[in-house]
């Protein structure tokens, strides 16, 4: 108990000390879910925080006021979306307001996308061990660093990742983790269905989507973008 006798006592431990819980002992997906979200990627690639995104993204008028001192762009489109649930239900005929809010909930979600492809690393940078930009933030990985994530991430059963780069797919495509967009053609749920009954091998799941995954905005239909063999 704590000195005032509520609640349990609250101590640090040593990661390797509980890792086998949360990991597994080491086999393929013998450990639980894991969750990477953006903190993953700018501890790769630093110019993925949101502040430098934010300074790139170009953002003006009334989309940049939504900000204020802040830069984390999820907060900012969870406000609007908050705003749009309380419009809709407060005054649900203020169509003019609502389209106003679509349109800023668009420009900060385009620019966000936008400005995570420009400064988006090649993989030839990484695995070379180059950085992001000069500044005392520096971002140094080594050769076999795909390798190496790989063979931690195909421990966890499911990976859920909330951010939009390219890096965490690297590293599932390195891992042999499980992926429900088979090719280029628009996403099948009934094979995505039989791969997630399979036990394995691990699974990655996109919550937010990713630079990789496109949808129709005529069908609705999903996919995922691949290079074509004449790519140079």
């Amino acid at each position: 108990m704590t000195e005032q006798g509520i609640g349990p006592e609250t101590r640090l431990v040593e990661w390797s000390s509980v890792e086998e819980a949360f990991a597994g002992a080491g086999d393929v997906g013998s450990g639980g879910v894991l969750l990477l979200g953006n903190g993953f990627s700018m501890n790769i690639w630093s110019t993925f925080g949101y502040h430098t995104l934010l300074e790139r993204s170009g953002l003006t008028g009334t989309a940049r006021r939504l900000f204020g001192n802040r830069s984390n762009f999820e907060s900012v489109l969870a406000e609007v979306s908050t705003a749009q649930k309380v419009l809709g239900a407060a005054v649900p005929h203020e169509a003019y307001l609502m389209a106003q809010l679509d349109e800023l909930a668009k420009e900060v979600r385009d620019a966000l996308l936008e400005t995570v492809s420009e400064v988006h690393p090649e993989v030839s940078q990484l695995m070379a061990t180059q950085n992001p930009r000069n500044g005392t933030r520096l971002v140094r990985l080594p050769i076999d660093f795909l390798d190496q994530r790989a063979k931690y991430l195909q421990r966890y059963s499911k990976t859920f990742l909330t951010n939009y780069d390219l890096i965490s797919y690297w590293v599932a495509v390195r891992a042999g983790i499980a992926d429900l967009f088979a090719g280029s053609e628009a996403f099948d749920e009934a094979q995505a269905a039989r791969g997630l009954s399979m036990s394995a091998p691990p699974k990655v799941f996109f919550r937010h989507g990713a630079l990789h995954l496109w949808r129709s905005l005529a069908t609705n239909a999903e996919g995922k973008h691949t290079a074509s063999p004449d790519t140079p």
